[in-house]
C-alpha cells in the first residue's frame, strides 16, 4: 500500500472556525481518510491565546509533534517546518494574511469567503501564480463525501432526469444588538453580513446542484437578488435567484441571521422526483433522501461524520501538494473567483458595503432582461409538429358584466409559425378547464376586492392540454407532452419569490385575474417552467390539479395529522377537494357543512364516512358549534378547513374548535367582517389564511396517478368550448347541482 502523503499545518489564528479545523485533522481517523496531518505551529496575537488553543485543542490527541508556538502570523509563514498555512481569521484580514503566507513561500488554505470581493481575490490568486504556491479557498463542503454522493446522482446517474430548480435556506439567529461592537457579526469594517458568512454555503449548494461544472468550464447564471438591511448597514438577510439561461434550471439560495434555519435546508427538483439535503446546516450535511414521482419507497442516504467534516478538504489539500498542483480541481480558482463575483453583484444591488474596502470591484453577472426578438426571426426558429386545426377562441367577460365566445390570440396562423412565442414558452392546446366560483364573480360582480375586471376579459385559470409548439430555448418539454397549467407567472426577483413563496409575488401575472388574460381559449402561450407534464392522466384530472393545489396548500399549512378531528365548511368544490384531502391524511372524525342540502348529500356520495351538517341561517355561531360538535359526537375540532369565507361560518368554525385548535381559512370573502375575538383569544384558538399556493402540483400529480386522492366523481358537468355560454350558466345556478363544471376542447378519442 502507498505511503498517506503528510502535510505539516501552521495555523493562523485561534478562534472558533481554526478549533473545528485543528480537532478534526487530529482524529486518529475518519471514513475516506486518505492523507496524515500535524500541527506543525500556531500562530496569534498572543503566546497565551496559543497556549490554551494547544491544551484545548492539541494535547487531548496526544500529537507525536509538538507545535511551535508563535505571538504574530509573520512567524508561522517563516518557519520552514510548515508545509501549508491554515488562514481561519475573519473575512477581511485574509487577503493580507494570504499575501504574507505567500511572500514568504507559504502554500495556503483560506477559510471562506476567500476575500472581502473578487478584486481581493484576483490580487491573490496572481501572487499565487507569480510565487508558483498552492492556494485554495476552505469551501470544505463542497468535499463532503456526501456531496459527492448527491452530485454523482444528480449528473451522471440523472436520478431526477431534468433538473428543474433548487432552494438552499441557511438561517441563524442572532441576537446583534446584544453584541460587542467589535463582534464580527456587528463590525462592518470585518464583512459582517449574512451573505458573506452563511449565504455562501446556500449559493454553493445553488452552483454544485444545478450544473456538474466549475470554474471557467461553468455556464455563468443570470442573478437577481434583494438584501434587507439593519444595524448600521448589516445584511440580515440576502435572497438570490440563480437562473441559468441555456436550459432554464433556477435556484433560490437564502441566507439569514434573523431566524434559525431548518434540518432539511435543501430541496431539488427534477423531472423524475425530488431530493431533500439534511443537516445540522447547510454547511455540514449529513444526508439526504430521495423522493420520485413513480412512488416505491424513499431512498435515504446517510453519511458518516465523526467530526464537523473539515479533514476530507486537507485530505485533497495534501494530495494537491504531493502531486505538485498549484490549485484544486474541486474549488479551483475560477470557481472562488465566479461565487466573489456574485456576491459582489448581491451586494451591489442590495446595498451592503464593507468600510474601508475597495468595495464591489469587478462585479460579473448582472442580469439582463432578454432580447427583444422580432416575429421574422422567430418564426425561423420555432419548432411546431401539430398544426392546430381549429381557430383559437376564447371566453370574454366586461365590466358590463356581459358573457360571449369570440376569436382569441394567438390567431390559429401565429400557432402554426411560432410567431408569438418569447423565450422560455410553449404554446398549449387546451383540451380541459375547470369553471372556478372566481371565473363566475368577476363575471358577475366584475371584481373580487381590489382585482377589477376594467376592460374585456378572458377567464380561467383550471386548465390541462398538449404542447403543440415550443420555443427553440425550451429543453425540457417536447411537442406532444400533455401537461397542466400552473397559472402564475412570477418576477422571480421579489422576496417571496427568493424565498420559495412565490405565491406572494409582488408582480405576478395570474391567469384570469385582471388585467391577465385567462387560459378558457383554444391556445394559450405560457412559460413552460410553470406546464407541468401529467404522462397519461387524463385532461380532466390535470384540469382538476389547480383546485387540488389550493387544498394542498391549507393541509401543509394547518398540519393535519392522522386521527385530528376535522370540520370542514362548505360543501362547493373547493371544500370538497379538502374533504378527499383530510380524508386521505387520516383525519377522524370529519364533518362537512353547507346551505345546501343537495351538495351535503353528495358529499356524503362522495366520502360515505363523512358527517354532514345542513347550516342554518338562524342559528347563532355558538348553536352552530354545539351542532356541529354533536355530529362529532362530542369531538370538538382540532383544526377547521373554512371553505367559504362567509363571516357567520368562520365564527361558528371559531366556536366550535378545541382548546388550542386552529381554523384555517381558504375561502374568499369581504374586505372587512367581525370576528369573537375573546373566544379566539381564551381558548388559544389559531386563525391562519390562505393565498393560492407555491410548490404544490408535484405533489398533485403524485396523488392523482398513485390514486390515493379520486376526484373523477366532481365533475358533473361537461360543455365544449363553444358551448361555454351555457356552461358558466350550470356554474352560476346551484340549483342545477352543479359542482365542478368542465369546458372541452377535445378532438375525437381524446380524453
Amino acid at each position: 500500500m502507498a505511503e498517506l502523503p503528510t502535510v505539516r499545518w501552521g495555523i493562523v489564528a485561534t478562534g472558533m472556525i481554526s478549533e473545528w479545523f485543528v480537532t478534526d485533522i487530529m482524529k486518529p481517523n475518519w471514513p475516506g481518510k486518505s492523507a496524515n496531518h500535524v500541527v506543525q505551529a500556531i500562530g496569534s496575537s498572543s503566546l497565551e491565546k496559543c497556549q490554551t488553543f494547544l491544551q484545548k485543542h492539541v494535547t487531548p490527541a496526544k500529537p507525536s509533534v509538538q507545535p511551535a508556538l508563535y505571538g504574530s502570523y509573520q512567524e508561522v509563514y517563516d518557519d520552514p517546518n510548515v508545509d501549508c498555512v491554515y488562514i481561519g481569521t475573519p473575512h477581511s484580514f485574509h487577503k493580507q494574511n494570504c499575501l504574507d503566507a505567500i511572500k514568504a513561500g507559504k502554500n495556503v488554505l483560506c477559510e471562506k469567503p476567500f476575500t472581502m470581493n473578487a478584486k481581493e481575490a484576483e490580487e491573490v490568486f496572481e501572487a499565487a501564480a507569480e510565487k508558483q504556491v498552492f492556494i485554495m479557498e476552505a469551501m470544505w463542503t463542497r468535499f463532503y463525501p456526501l456531496m459527492k454522493t448527491l452530485q454523482s446522482l444528480l449528473h451522471e446517474k440523472e436520478e431526477l432526469g431534468t433538473i428543474y430548480r433548487m432552494f438552499c435556506d441557511f438561517g441563524m439567529d442572532v441576537d446583534i444588538p446584544s453584541l460587542p461592537a467589535s463582534s464580527r457579526y456587528k463590525d462592518v469594517s470585518l464583512g459582517a453580513g449574512s451573505l458573506l458568512d452563511i449565504g455562501i454555503y446556500s449559493l454553493t449548494w445553488g452552483l454544485s446542484t444545478l450544473s456538474d461544472k466549475r470554474g471557467d468550464a461553468a455556464e455563468d447564471p443570470e442573478v437577481s437578488s434583494t438584501q434587507t438591511l439593519e444595524h448600521g448597514g448589516i445584511d440580515t438577510s440576502s435572497s438570490v435567484l440563480l437562473r441559468y439561461k441555456s436550459n432554464g434550471r433556477q435556484g433560490v439560495c437564502s441566507s439569514t441571521f434573523n431566524y434559525p434555519g431548518r434540518s432539511d435546508f435543501a430541496r431539488i427538483e427534477g423531472s423524475k422526483g425530488h431530493i431533500i439535503v439534511h443537516g445540522e446546516t447547510p454547511s455540514s450535511p449529513e444526508g439526504f433522501t430521495l423522493h420520485l414521482k413513480s412512488g416505491g419507497m424513499e431512498e435515504h442516504y446517510n453519511f458518516e461524520k465523526p467530526g464537523r467534516g473539515f479533514f476530507w478538504e486537507a485530505d485533497a489539500v495534501a494530495h494537491d501538494l504531493k502531486a505538485g498542483r498549484k490549485q484544486n480541481s474541486t474549488v479551483p480558482w475560477a470557481e472562488t473567483l465566479r461565487v466573489m463575483r456574485i456576491m459582489d453583484g448581491v451586494r451591489k444591488r442590495g446595498g451592503a458595503r464593507f468600510t474601508g474596502v475597495d468595495d464591489c470591484a469587478g462585479i460579473g453577472f448582472e442580469r439582463h432582461a432578454e432580447p427583444k426578438e422580432t416575429k421574422a426571426a422567430m418564426s425561423t426558429t420555432t419548432a411546431t409538429t401539430i398544426v392546430p386545426s381549429k381557430a383559437n377562441i376564447g371566453v370574454y367577460t366586461n365590466p358590463a358584466h356581459d358573457l360571449w365566445v369570440a376569436d382569441a390570440l394567438p390567431s390559429k396562423e401565429e400557432v402554426e409559425k411560432g410567431e408569438s412565442l418569447q423565450p422560455g414558452e410553449v404554446t398549449i392546446g387546451i383540451k380541459s378547464t375547470g369553471i372556478c366560483g372566481s371565473d363566475v364573480h368577476f363575471w358577475h360582480a366584475g371584481r373580487i376586492g381590489p382585482m377589477v375586471v376594467e376592460d374585456t376579459h378572458v377567464l380561467g385559470h383550471e386548465s390541462a392540454g398538449i404542447v403543440v409548439a415550443k420555443h427553440p430555448s425550451v429543453t425540457t418539454h417536447n411537442v406532444g407532452d400533455r401537461v397542466a397549467v400552473e397559472p402564475n407567472i412570477i418576477c422571480g426577483e421579489c422576496e417571496p419569490c427568493l424565498t420559495g413563496k412565490y405565491n406572494g409575488c409582488e408582480n405576478v401575472a395570474f391567469r384570469s385575474t385582471p388585467p391577465v388574460p385567462g387560459l378558457l381559449r383554444r391556445y394559450v402561450n405560457h412559460p413552460a417552467v410553470w406546464c407541468h407534464k401529467i404522462g397519461n392522466m387524463s385532461y380532466e384530472d390535470g384540469a382538476l390539479l389547480e383546485p387540488l393545489s389550493v387544498a394542498l396548500a391549507g393541509m401543509q399549512r394547518a398540519n393535519i395529522t392522522l386521527g385530528d378531528s376535522v370540520l370542514v365548511c362548505g360543501a362547493g368544490p373547493i371544500g370538497l377537494v379538502t374533504l378527499a384531502c383530510v380524508k386521505a391524511a387520516g383525519a377522524e372524525p370529519i364533518v362537512i357543512t353547507d346551505i345546501d342540502e343537495g351538495r351535503l348529500k353528495f358529499a356524503k356520495d362522495f366520502c360515505p364516512s363523512v358527517r354532514t351538517h345542513k347550516v342554518e341561517f338562524s342559528d347563532t355561531p355558538e348553536e352552530f358549534a354545539r351542532k356541529v360538535v354533536d355530529k362529532a359526537d362530542g369531538v370538538e375540532p382540532a383544526v377547521t378547513m373554512e371553505c367559504t369565507g362567509v363571516e357567520s361560518s368562520i365564527s361558528g368554525a371559531i366556536h366550535a374548535s378545541k382548546f388550542g385548535g386552529k381554523v384555517f381559512v381558504i375561502g374568499v370573502g369581504r374586505p372587512e367582517i367581525k370576528l369573537p375575538f375573546m373566544r379566539l383569544s381564551t381558548r388559544e384558538v389559531d386563525l391562519q389564511f390562505q393565498y393560492r399556493y407555491a410548490n404544490t402540483w408535484p405533489r398533485a400529480i403524485r396523488l392523482l396517478q398513485g390514486g390515493v386522492i379520486d376526484l373523477k366523481k366532481l365533475v358533473t358537468h361537461r360543455f365544449t368550448l363553444e358551448n361555454a355560454i351555457e356552461a358558466f350558466k350550470v356554474a352560476a345556478d346551484a340549483k342545477q347541482g352543479g359542482i365542478k363544471v368542465m369546458i372541452q376542447s377535445m378532438d375525437e378519442g381524446e380524453k
